[in-house]
């Protein structure tokens, strides 16, 4: 161990030492949650000392402390037991404090231990470093120097990922084309619709414009013109003259089928014949 690994181990250590260990209490909040962990208390403030931080609390908002024994005082209690460069005892208690839950306090001690000893494969893998190629790297790193990218949250080889890539870009391409011929339909729809309309309202204005042809016809008394202009100077085209009207068109009536003799007469045709 190298002497700046010493005296970071020890500065540590000393550091942890140096904390005061308060009580180790139940915190019962004015609602009735309780709160677990190392607690201080100032006149207006109840700090308490958690895994994962510190908590600080408006003294009026609490509303008793029982004393308890938390597994973050029995984790200092054991830390205070041992010696500074005690790197098995270390290791000992960072296995003991993850499986006890207080992840955070574990991997503060396995970074303690690789200050003494950067090469201890235990406190390596608690901190997830992998060994590849006689280095020790992290999963990303490990990931990275064996060929592999991440992709989509998901670690694969990168031939993998470039094939995923292709087939999603293939699939984006052929949902663009359904849905451009898609688009293209409605516009077809949309143009023989209007165009339908079209042709419907033309016809409607072709016969309103025929029946009001034909009855101007016969208003004019059927000769396509009125008989005067009683006002010729004022509104000179207002009666219409002689022969400005067309005749209405009307369909040519079949012409009468001639009418069939009597039945006597055909009779008597018929006795006459030799």
């Amino acid at each position: 161990m190298t002497r700046m690994s010493m005296f970071v181990a020890a500065a540590l250590t000393v550091g942890l030492l140096q904390i005061p260990v308060a009580s180790a209490d139940v915190v019962v909040l004015v609602g009735g949650e309780t709160i677990e962990g190392i607690v201080r208390e100032t006149k207006t403030q109840v700090i308490v000392e958690l895994d994962v931080g510190t908590l600080t609390l408006d003294r009026e908002s609490v509303k008793e402390i029982r004393k308890s024994h938390t597994k973050l005082d029995e984790l200092r209690t054991r830390r205070q037991k041992l010696r500074f460069n005690d790197v098995a005892g270390l290791y000992d208690l960072a296995k003991w404090a993850l499986e006890q839950g207080l992840t955070t306090q574990a991997h503060v001690i396995s970074q303690e231990i690789l200050g003494l000893d950067e090469n201890h494969e235990g406190a390596r893998r608690m901190l997830g470093f992998e060994k590849h190629d006689g280095l020790w790297l992290t999963e990303d790193e490990r990931m990275k120097a064996t060929g592999h990218v991440r992709y989509q949250g998901a670690w694969m080889k990168a031939e993998d990922a470039a094939r995923l890539e292709g087939e999603r870009k293939q699939q984006a391409d052929e949902r663009a084309k359904e849905d451009r011929l898609a688009s293209m339909e409605r516009s077809v729809l949309e143009a023989q619709r209007e165009a339908a309309e079209a042709k419907t309202e033309a016809e409607r204005a072709r016969q309103e414009a025929e029946s009001a042809r034909e009855n101007q016809w016969w208003r004019a008394g059927g000769n396509g013109y009125w008989p005067f202009n009683p006002y010729p100077r004022v509104y000179p085209n207002v009666y219409p003259t002689a022969g400005s009207i067309p005749p209405p068109k009307r369909k040519p009536s079949a012409a009468p089928a001639p009418p069939s003799p009597p039945p006597a007469a055909q009779g008597a045709t018929q006795k006459t014949r030799p």
